[in-house]
């Protein structure tokens, strides 16, 4: 994006999406202005082409700034109230689980012989089972480090 070049249109979903803040979304602005490349911003429906966006661009800029500290504060005190009541809103802990071997599913065990046989691939297990690569090379090492063990 920041190799554009005269004449080129760059099109942005909204200002939020372009910059953090008032003053970087201004400063890329006129870089890009200064360049001859304009901005257009589609949920605002504002151009960079001609000079009356730039009030609209600093209150709407301002806007989401707010907006995004607004959000980031919230889910910091919803992090805060969940580590000391550890509870959320649908009961599971985020950031993923640890299963335990007991928690693997029935299906896992046999299709990890399969697997170990040389029947089925991994690739093959994941839709077997549903589940992702990463789940299944999690399952797999939870398995085989309680074999060890």
């Amino acid at each position: 994006m920041l190799d554009a070049k005269e004449g080129d249109i760059i099109y942005v979903e909204s200002i939020s999406r372009l910059a953090r803040n008032v003053d970087d979304l201004r400063s890329l602005c006129a870089y890009f202005i200064d360049k001859g490349v304009t901005v257009n911003f589609l949920k605002e429906g504002i151009s960079t082409n001609g000079d009356s966006y730039k009030f609209m661009l600093t209150i709407l800029g301002a806007i989401a700034e707010i907006e995004r500290e607004r959000i980031s504060e919230l889910v910091r005190q919803g992090v805060e109230r969940c580590k000391e009541t550890g509870k959320t809103k649908t009961g599971k802990w985020f950031g993923g689980q640890y299963k335990k071997i007991e928690d693997l599913p029935k299906e896992f065990f046999k299709y990890y012989t399969k697997m170990k046989e040389g029947i089925i691939t991994k690739v093959e297990m994941t839709k077997l089972l549903k589940i992702s690569k990463p789940t299944l090379f999690r399952w797999i090492r939870l398995y085989e480090s309680n074999m060890e063990g």
